[in-house]
């Protein structure tokens, strides 16, 4: 067969228990595909994603917040969520301190920065803000010697991304599992020195510390007017996460996402509020009366993105694409998975995908399958959703 590499965008955030398991079902979709299909490998992009972009650090406790956002309907969804994750191997802990989860988001960043530069056979730097990483080499994961801490990941991924499985594995595991605090620096410095994502707790604090660079590729990725989807397509877009997914209390119990509550936590400090929501300071498509509506990003829009994190800019960059609530998944580009889906979904994408590019190959060598098929020159399908249960 020939060789096949599925590119999946994960907009997750490490605060959501929906995500854990998603990348749980995820992994094991890739699993399953790549031992029967051995030409196939997967690479993963990390797309951060704020639910709460006004929450503070270490601010609430985690089942309170979850029952403050649900209401009434909290009782429900936490049982539902322990039970499906039983299926993954997950025992949830609601208990612990939990809050902005941006630091944590960073790390896993420089994470997928070190598989990128280990690829590459290069030293790695970050991808936010070139961090001391100190003069010892930090081990590979499969390098170390086996460890007795439950956070090191019991089986290797279904790529060749190790930095970033464990990572995130590390992160979803010490959170909802140990009742750890993603939103705490010290237990970052500490992941990270674990994880060999840094050579000392003190260079990991001065990473995590460090203002975000507006110059690196990152920054570039993640702040222009459209990042992997085409703007034409972003009516389609919009109405199918409408479609979807349901905002804040109205989002239905069977419903495997969390939707977006940009107003939570409520603050008193109004001027607070409106800075720590990327939507009112990086629309995408803001424009004034001597600008081109077809300028990308304006040196208006450049300032206004200095003065927010990069994390929140790609928030609100993933919200102007339709990504409404996570766990959302765009495979190659153009097919968007909404929500924690199981293997099998998993699986009909995977067919699904392959099918389409093989049938547009074909239609390019000249072999014309038409177009009844949707993938022919005249109707290429750009756009498409897989719905799970």
């Amino acid at each position: 067969m020939t060789p096949f590499t599925f590119k999946i965008d994960v907009y997750a955030d490490l605060i959501c228990p929906w995500c854990y398991i998603g990348k749980e079902a995820l992994d094991r979709a890739m699993a399953i595909y790549t031992a029967q299909h051995p030409e196939v490998d997967f690479m993963l992009t990390w797309k951060p994603y704020i639910l709460w972009p006004n929450a503070g650090a270490s601010a609430y406790n985690r089942g309170a917040a979850f029952r403050r956002v649900f209401g009434t309907r909290a009782p429900t969804l936490l049982r539902r969520l322990d039970l499906l994750g039983a299926q993954y191997g997950i025992t949830f802990r609601w208990d612990g301190k939990t809050g902005n989860p941006r630091d944590a988001h960073k790390l896993v960043l420089l994470a997928m920065e070190k598989d990128e530069a280990e690829a590459e056979g290069k030293t790695a730097v970050s991808s936010l803000s070139s961090p001391p990483l100190g003069t010892q080499e930090t081990p590979h994961p499969e390098q170390r010697r086996p460890s007795s801490n439950p956070l090191t990941p019991s089986r290797p991924p279904a790529h060749h991304q190790t930095h970033l499985y464990a990572t995130v594995s590390y992160i979803f595991r010490a959170a909802f599992q140990l009742g750890a605090d993603p939103s705490s620096r010290d237990f970052l410095a500490q992941a990270a020195v674990e994880l060999g994502l840094c050579a000392s707790e003190d260079d990991a604090m001065a990473y995590l510390s460090e203002e975000d660079s507006e110059d690196d590729e990152f920054y570039e990725e993640n702040t222009t007017d459209v990042m992997n989807i085409d703007v034409k397509t972003q009516a389609v877009i919009e109405e199918e996460e409408h479609n979807h997914h349901h905002h804040g209390h109205d989002h239905q119990p069977n419903q495997p996402t969390i939707a977006t509550n940009r107003n939570f936590p409520p603050t008193t400090n109004q001027h607070q509020n409106q800075t720590h929501t990327p939507e009112k300071q990086t629309t995408p498509h803001t424009t004034n009366q001597n600008q081109n509506p077809t300028t990308t990003t304006t040196t208006k829009q450049k300032k206004q993105i200095r003065r927010t994190s990069i994390i929140d800019t790609a928030t609100s960059r993933a919200r102007a694409l339709g990504v409404a609530a996570v766990p959302s998944y765009i495979v190659q580009g153009r097919w968007q998975v909404g929500g924690m889906q199981r293997e099998e979904v998993w699986m009909g994408v995977f067919q699904r995908v392959r099918a389409a590019f093989a049938a547009e190959a074909e239609t390019e060598a000249g072999v014309g399958l038409g177009d009844d098929v949707g993938v022919g020159k005249g109707l290429r399908v750009e756009r498409e959703v897989e719905r799970g249960w």
